[in-house]
């Protein structure tokens, strides 16, 4: 276990950069016309680069974001850094691009509380769209604030090398989540997986874009070149994803709607999540076939819900869910002294994250 403890003063360091990446996301994010193209553009251009900015700045955590302008300042002893900043904005700007197409693939109506990008693209256009139209609108809207997102990366002011190292680390990374995105695609439509297989999915698609890039990408920008420190860190991000993601489905049918997202999503969607496994396998064949005719059902409802819930408590999947979070939770806390290139301040701010991470309610 790691020798620094959690702390009020992480704590209140983490918020000063959620605070800080917050301001640089509202002072950079409407300048991105005049950055991407000039005056010149198409209304459904200009309309794109609004809603990119509009869903950016909603109310977030800027866990991603932190996280890389954090550790970029730890190694090179800096704090609020120009250069970190940048790459927080580069970190939210690449979240908005995986959830907004993720969005699209889940038929999801709301993010954060707000309407999703194709929902959007709908009003908008006052329904004169298909549902088609507007998801294609909005699955390019999330290319390009990927691609803008490397435009950032690059304007750092570091060594060119430090850069290239960089990219080179949120490229890997992304393309890891995009085998992930794939992985549980295949999940939904076979819904035949191990608990290995799941977990394997939670790796690929959580694990490296929510810790292993944010962390790598600042180590590559403030230089850091030691592979075995890049090892670390992804025995870290591997099991800090999986305990986020483990809990991130516990949320998505026992939590409130704080939560930004409906809690009937999951199950509307099909997911085959750690809880669904395990209540396909451990419950009796009556609650298994039930709980079949509700993954995939638009028609789920509260009423649908509360009786989803009882089955997996009845299995032992709401128990299994927590211990599975709780137990990859202290793997990661062992994991963050074994990373000798971070300091015992950033160190405190992990621990505390992690702490978070498999106790928070949205």
């Amino acid at each position: 276990m790691p020798n620094t403890a959690p702390s009020q003063q992480s704590l209140a360091q983490f918020e000063t950069y959620r605070q800080a990446i917050n301001k640089a996301l509202a002072d950079y994010l409407p300048g991105l016309p005049e950055r991407v193209g000039g005056q010149d553009l198409p209304l459904v251009a200009t309309q794109a680069l609004e809603l990119i900015q509009e869903f950016t700045l909603r109310p977030g955590k800027r866990v991603r974001g932190a996280l890389a302008a954090i550790v970029y300042d730890d190694l090179t002893g800096q704090h609020l850094s120009e250069n970190g900043l940048k790459l927080a904005i580069a970190m939210e700007l690449l979240q908005s691009y995986l959830l907004i197409v993720d969005d699209v693939t889940d038929k999801s109506d709301t993010r954060r509380g707000e309407p999703t990008v194709h929902r959007l693209y709908e009003q908008l256009y006052d329904s004169k769209l298909s549902e088609r139209d507007a998801e294609q609108l909005a699955f390019y809207t999330g290319m390009i604030a990927g691609h803008i997102a490397n435009l950032v990366l690059v304007s750092a002011d570091e060594k060119p090398e430090h850069i290239t190292h960089a990219v080179e680390c949120v490229h890997l990374n992304i393309v890891t989540t995009g085998f992930g995105q794939l992985d549980d695609i295949m999940q939904e439509i076979g819904r035949e997986a191990t608990e290995a297989d799941i977990i394997r999915k939670y790796s690929l698609k959580t694990s490296h874009y929510t810790f292993i890039n944010p962390l790598e990408a600042g180590m590559a920008l403030a230089g850091v070149t030691d592979s075995v420190a890049y090892q670390q860190v992804t025995a870290f991000g591997l099991a800090a994803g999986i305990a986020f993601q483990a809990h991130d489905d516990y949320l998505g049918v026992f939590g409130g709607s704080e939560t930004g997202k409906p809690n009937t999503d999951d199950i509307r969607e099909g997911k085959l999540t750690l809880l669904v496994q395990h209540a396909l396998q451990h419950a009796s064949p009556v609650d298994a076939a039930k709980l079949q005719t509700f993954l995939g059902s638009h028609k789920v409802g509260e009423r649908e819900m509360q009786a989803v819930r009882e089955i997996f408590d009845r299995s032992g999947a709401t128990m299994e869910i927590r211990t599975v979070s709780q137990r990859y939770a202290d793997e990661a806390l062992r994991a963050i002294d074994t990373v000798s290139v971070w300091s015992e301040s950033f160190k405190a701010i992990l621990s505390e994250l992690v702490h978070y991470i498999v106790s928070r309610k949205s």
